[in-house]
């Protein structure tokens, strides 16, 4: 495992915060490439339903975007937000429920 070391001198509170934080970021990676990851995110709303989709995009293999409709109520079509994920990130991206994604990744060492 790859050893990085902080050093912040004479910092303040916020500062010494920010420091941890990136600390955290850099440890959190480090767990995702060896261990791999699995979320389920969860689509909430209050009055207007959110729709998602996952989609392969032209000469992909995988479902490689992530398209929202009806957010905030939009009910033009051509408003769909979409996300896209990079093409070498061998993860799956599907909707369990209508409302719960599911992204998850594999080591890099499998």
């Amino acid at each position: 495992m790859c050893v990085v070391q902080v050093e912040k001198w004479f910092g303040s509170k916020k500062e010494l915060a920010a420091v941890r934080s990136c600390c955290s970021h850099i440890k959190n990676m480090q767990v995702g490439v060896t261990q791999g990851y699995e979320y389920k995110m969860k689509l909430v709303y209050a009055h207007f339903p959110i729709n998602v989709d996952c989609q392969k995009t032209d000469g992909s293999k995988i479902k490689n975007r992530i398209e929202i409709r009806n957010y905030l109520g939009q009910k033009v079509c051509a408003c769909a937000r979409r996300v896209y994920v990079w093409v070498d990130v061998d993860g799956v991206l599907r909707v369990i429920r209508a409302s719960v994604l599911r992204v998850c990744a594999r080591p890099l060492s499998s």
